[in-house]
């Protein structure tokens, strides 16, 4: 849903929030991150704001890591205006503003938020 309000300055770093994992889940991590387009001069979106770039990087830097999480697109999220955005579930994590500047930082946030994740689960029973 686009909300017509400022849209955050693309100069500004990214903003996380991380919500707590989810006990007994045992889903791999998804970044499932919006590359939507919205057509018009004044509209805002997360694709026109460098959302593709975002997930091409993004998903080079998690293989390279080997970090086991998977890296999705998606349709609109609902925050056009401070996109690009990342929901990493399954904890329902948030990236706001993401820039292919700061995939460190996301990465960083991505690496606590899955030891948060297997930890809380617990050991793998299937073993």
């Amino acid at each position: 849903m686009y909300r017509p309000t400022k849209p955050r300055a693309l100069d500004q770093p990214v903003t996380i929030l991380i919500r707590p994992a989810i006990k007994g889940a045992r889903a791999s991590i998804e970044l499932i991150c919006c590359t939507n387009v919205r057509n018009g001069a004044d509209t805002v979106s997360c694709g026109k704001r460098g959302g593709r770039d975002v997930v091409r990087t993004l998903r080079k830097e998690v293989r390279a890591l080997g970090l086991g999480a998977s890296v999705v697109t998606s349709g609109c999220l609902g925050s056009c205006n401070t996109g690009p955005n990342i929901r990493i579930a399954p904890s329902s994590s948030w990236m706001s503003g993401a820039r292919v500047e700061d995939t460190s930082t996301m990465l960083d946030a991505l690496v606590r938020i899955i030891a948060e994740q297997h930890a809380v689960a617990g050991p793998d029973e299937s073993n």
